[in-house]
């Protein structure tokens, strides 16, 4: 199946692997199911790698997806595609949001679009320079920087990307702190801040209230600990 509505060819690529995964789903329905199972797996990933346990309600929700799909092995290629694409655009400096901008052309022109508060990451990127051009690492402290309400994330990314790439800050001198309510923009962002490389906790939870529902940290927030006497707020 075709899908001339995506203006990349990586992006029509990824929804003929996702259709793939169910030709009965429509491909929303599908992003979001790649859009969880790619949360378990990615989360479970992290907790292995510094000898946590995994989470077993988060295997037991990869399978429960999987399960109501025909072809599961399309979703699995999927998640990896997106996987090993999201690494090489690390290691080539990019800051190109994939699966934000996937969403959003999924979305477009639909009425009451899902979309309708993503920033691109083109206008993320240009308000983060802008505001941290004279940004500077501090020997011994660690800057916090704390965003609620994030959305899918975009500028939570955009930020530790300029911070690393062009103003010397390395994982360990600053920390970010980030929530979302609504639940399929907090699992973006969970993959957005895991996969640049920053140290950050990700709330899941609603910041008007205080309720927060769970949370996840990165892999460099577990291997360099927040530590509170030696931070600085924004």
């Amino acid at each position: 199946m075709k899908h001339p509505q995506f203006s990349k060819p990586e992006f029509r690529e990824f929804a003929e692997l996702l259709q793939s995964a169910d030709h009965r789903k429509s491909l929303s329905e599908l992003f979001d199911k790649f859009l969880i199972m790619a949360y378990c797996v990615t989360r479970n990933s992290v907790r292995q790698k510094f000898g946590a346990p995994d989470l077993p309600a988060a295997v037991e929700r990869f399978d429960n997806e999987a399960c109501e799909l025909s072809n599961p092995v399309g979703m699995t290629k999927a998640i990896a595609s997106f996987s090993i694409g999201e690494r090489e655009r690390v290691l080539r400096g990019e800051i190109a949001d994939f699966h934000g901008e996937f969403f959003y052309e999924l979305e477009a022109g639909k009425e009451n679009s899902r979309a309708k508060f993503y920033m691109p990451h083109d206008v993320a990127a240009k308000l983060v320079e802008k505001q941290f051009a004279d940004a500077k690492p501090s020997p011994g402290s660690r800057r916090m920087f704390v965003e609620n309400n994030a959305g899918t994330g975009t500028i939570v990314r955009a930020l530790s990307h300029f911070l690393m790439i062009y103003r010397g800050f390395s994982a360990k001198d600053f920390y970010i702190s980030v929530a979302e309510a609504d639940f399929r923009y907090y699992v973006m962002m969970y993959l957005k801040m895991t996969y640049s490389g920053a140290a950050a906790t990700v709330f899941h939870g609603d910041t008007s209230t205080g309720q927060r529902h769970d949370y996840e940290k990165t892999a460099w927030a577990i291997s360099a600990p927040l530590e509170m006497d030696n931070i600085y707020f924004d």
